[in-house]
This record gives structure tokens, sequence and C-alpha cells, in this order.
């Protein structure tokens, strides 16, 4: 895979390629072969990393809500909280007599 992301590049840089945001053509041109090589191999792995983060953090947020779930705030029965859930502790009374 690699070795078709440079020969992809390679062929990039030989034909006349808009530069990337922020460069102008003439900078871009004027540049030497290799400097633009490592700036569209950097876009490359900034987009991939990019990609990355969204399906970690998509992830993380279903890890996080799974997490979350308990027999008290979902369909789950209560022999599935596991051995270190406690339920919360129960009120105490006031003291008062029930009733008006």
């Amino acid at each position: 895979m690699q070795l078709d992301s440079r020969l992809l590049l390679k062929q990039r840089l030989h034909a006349t390629v808009a530069p990337p945001a922020g460069i102008s053509e003439a900078d871009w041109s004027s540049w030497p072969a290799g400097a633009r090589q490592l700036i569209l191999v950097q876009q490359q792995e900034i987009e991939q990393l990019r990609n990355q983060l969204t399906a970690l953090a998509t992830e993380l947020a279903s890890l996080r809500e799974r997490i979350g779930r308990s027999s008290r705030n979902s369909s789950k029965p209560p022999s599935s909280d596991g051995p270190g859930f406690k339920p919360p502790e129960r009120r105490k009374g006031s003291g008062r007599k029930r009733g008006g």
C-alpha cells in the first residue's frame, strides 16, 4: 500500500498539481520536488489521522455509554450488574408520621 501511495505522489508531483490550500501557485512550483512530496505525504497522514480520530471518538462514546448502563437505567437484569455494583443507599425517613 505504501508503494502505491508513493507512486501516486510521484505522479502527482510530475503532473500539474494544484498547490495545497494556503500555498500560491508560484511558491508551489518554485519549491523542490522533495519538499512538495513531503507536504503531500504529510497531508495524507493528517487525513488518515483525522479519520482514525473520528473512529476512535465514536468508539469511546459508545464504550462510555455502555459503562454507564446498569439495571437501574436500562433493561439489563440486576444479575448483569456485576460484583462491584452497589445500588444507591435508600433515603432515611424524616422521622415524621405518614399521612396528613
